[in-house]
């Protein structure tokens, strides 16, 4: 091992092991929930992606957007249909009262 020689769990034993690390080895599996957190952020980054390219505003090349709707038919999930333009709040004209 690259730590000199120190007993224990290497780094990333203890970083995959967050805070069940207690010092031994574990021969188990540990579920980590963010891990599953971060695959909803990245549908729900997917899903703005493909509604974003079906209503002609996408700032994000054609590749990008083939490939979030690909990901999003993979995983069963379906892209959100376009907001309206009726449906859209100018936030700043009600508050400057416009």
């Amino acid at each position: 091992r690259a730590d000199g020689g120190v007993g224990g769990l290497s780094l990333a034993e203890r970083v995959v092991l967050g805070s069940q690390a207690n010092g031994a080895a574990s021969s188990k599996a540990v579920n980590v929930p963010v891990i599953s957190q971060q695959h909803e952020l990245f549908n729900k980054r997917n899903a703005h992606v493909a509604a974003a390219a079906k209503a002609g505003k996408s700032r994000w090349g054609p590749m990008e957007v083939a490939k979030a709707l690909s990901t999003l038919s993979s995983n069963g999930s379906a892209a959100p249909a376009a907001v309206a333009a009726s449906a859209k709040v100018n936030i700043g004209a009600q508050l400057l009262g416009a």
